[in-house]
């Protein structure tokens, strides 16, 4: 990097390691937003809709509400129709992309007035900003000291599972219906790559971060790797953190003059730094960044898409995801199986609730597939948008079209072609600032009952970071990914995608959520009701 935009760090306890929030610029009340007022729910009813209209065939026996909120009350039911709809087609790439490219159309950089609230000038798209020249944002730069080798571990149930004995911990997980068996078996082969050398090492490895700071970011397990990272947060990494001696690798994060960044706020400006941090070298994206809020995570999601759309394809080495389990995904057929067998085995009471429709199937089928029906109303639209959109037809797109999502054939029909790196692993239901709501909190009270697991934060994020780390290390491995095999046609090409996409989704630290007999919406109201019992004090607070 030039030395005009990047400087080095003399050490962790140097002033510059101050914890800085807020964000300057030029243009501070310029941000990306969704055009003429838009809510999540516009959003997803618009994006469905586009690709209903230019596949009509495909979506024959779906009818969307013309209502925006109408839409929003049934999610929990018509994303798992339009996402089988979509499945049993043989255009489920061009969907998933007509779908991506939609709704990321509606987002505009534009600047708000004083008050933040309506919009003071028209704006213009993002796609738009992210094509203007900017200046990258200067960079401290922290080298850390450790040996370079990760040591794995996992914590779970308040034990702590080290190195070989991650085995132990695929084995509870397995024994719980927490994970899949692709996931567990992640686990028992990091733990004997391990247990074959001093640690595993991502050294020389370089890593773009959205969402840095998150609370299941993967970013201190890649540092204890080796590995060089982008911190992009609204925060700065914490100095406690960057003192701990076992992390290596280096850390670069923006310089204290502005503070943290915010992606909504300087798009163009992230575009920048990235290029400059690549240098014209391919990089690693985590795509971790999140707000709640009545649009943020729409708006991130979406726009994290956008700035890698908007790279030169050869910087992209992999992209990363991680995925909630309430939307719509895969079930392995161990968690379908386990499912079937507790709805044999439900009591009366689960079976009448199930009788008069307050409990509805947890799963669709799809051909040789299973779906999970676990969308949760009660998050929201932008959520979905996010989760679904964002991340789950968003990896499917990329991983089909590459990182410009651009081309007429998708790269599994085209020999010729490399295919992009794409991970989309699945974390449990987390006990984070996302489930901070009186509903949520009685669900989580009565959960136990309905075999869910509701992960402490450090469970989730070791468990996730390690499986991100196999990601790696088998990418890392393998040369680029050329596709050879005969051209496809009708139920055999549907079913050959369908097992593709099983396959980029198979890593499920799911909590037990896709092991359910029931539909997500239908537990969270039930548990939310024992939870209740348990503390009636949370009745009142959810009906304030």
């Amino acid at each position: 990097m030039g030395a005009k935009h990047h400087r080095q760090l003399a050490g962790p306890d140097s002033d510059e390691l101050r914890y800085v929030t807020q964000v300057t610029g030029e243009r501070e009340n310029a941000r990306v937003a969704l055009g003429e007022g838009a809510t999540g729910a516009d959003i997803l009813g618009a994006s469905l809709r586009l690709a209903i209209a230019e596949y009509p065939h495909v979506f024959s026996g779906l009818t969307l509400p013309n209502e925006s909120q109408q839409l929003k009350a049934r999610m929990a039911e018509l994303l798992p129709q339009f996402e089988a709809a979509r499945l049993a087609s043989e255009h489920a790439s061009e969907i998933a992309r007509a779908v991506c490219l939609g709704a990321a159309a509606h987002l505009r950089y534009e600047t708000r007035d004083a008050t933040g609230g309506a919009a003071a000038a028209p704006g213009g798209s993002l796609s738009d900003e992210l094509a203007t020249d900017a200046e990258p944002l200067r960079l401290v730069r922290v080298d850390l000291p450790g040996p370079a080798r990760l040591r794995p571990s996992a914590e779970f149930r308040h034990l702590m599972y080290r190195g070989g004995e991650l085995a132990q911990l695929a084995s509870a997980l397995d024994e719980a219906h927490f994970a899949t068996k692709a996931a567990t078996g992640a686990l028992v082969q990091l733990a004997e790559r391990a247990a074959g050398s001093a640690g595993l090492s991502l050294a020389g490895q370089r890593f773009v971060l959205f969402g840095a700071g998150a609370e299941l970011s993967p970013v201190y397990t890649l540092l204890e790797a080796g590995a060089e990272v982008l911190w992009l947060d609204r925060t700065r990494p914490p100095i406690d953190h960057l003192l701990e001696p076992r992390l290596s690798g280096a850390l670069l994060y923006v310089d204290a003059g502005a503070g943290g960044v915010d992606l909504l706020r300087r798009p163009a400006a992230v575009r920048a730094t990235i290029l400059e941090f690549a240098a014209g070298k391919p990089v690693h994206f985590g795509m971790h960044a999140f707000a709640s809020g009545q649009l943020g995570p729409l708006l991130l999601s979406l726009t994290m898409n956008e700035i890698v759309r908007s790279l030169p394809p050869s910087l992209v080495s992999s992209l990363s995801y991680l995925l909630a389990p309430t939307s719509v995904s895969f079930v392995a057929p161990e968690d379908a199986a386990v499912a079937g067998q507790r709805r044999s085995a439900a009591t009366t009471l689960r079976r009448a609730l199930a009788r008069t429709g307050s409990l509805q199937a947890g799963h669709l089928t799809v051909r040789e597939q299973r779906l999970s029906c676990a969308v949760v109303q009660q998050q929201g639209a932008s959520f979905q948008v996010a989760e679904y959109i964002g991340k789950r037809l968003a990896a499917e797109a990329f991983s089909s079209y590459g990182s410009a999502l651009d081309g007429d054939t998708p790269a599994h029909d085209d020999p010729t072609r490399a295919r992009l790196a794409v991970f989309a692993n699945m974390a449990p239901i987390t006990v984070t600032r996302s489930l901070a709501s009186p509903l949520m909190e009685a669900s989580l009270l009565g959960s136990s009952s309905y075999d869910l697991l509701i992960a402490q934060a450090s469970t989730a994020r070791s468990v996730c970071s390690l499986l991100t780390v196999h990601d790696l290390l088998g990418a890392t491995d393998a040369a680029p990914v050329r596709v050879s095999a005969p051209t496809l046609e009708g139920e055999a090409a549907i079913d050959a995608h369908a097992a593709r996409l099983a396959k980029l989704f198979e890593l499920q630290f799911h909590g037990g959520v896709q092991a359910q007999p029931y539909a997500l919406e239908g537990i969270v109201r039930m548990a939310a009701l024992r939870g209740i019992a348990q503390r009636p004090k949370l009745a009142f607070r959810s009906w304030r």
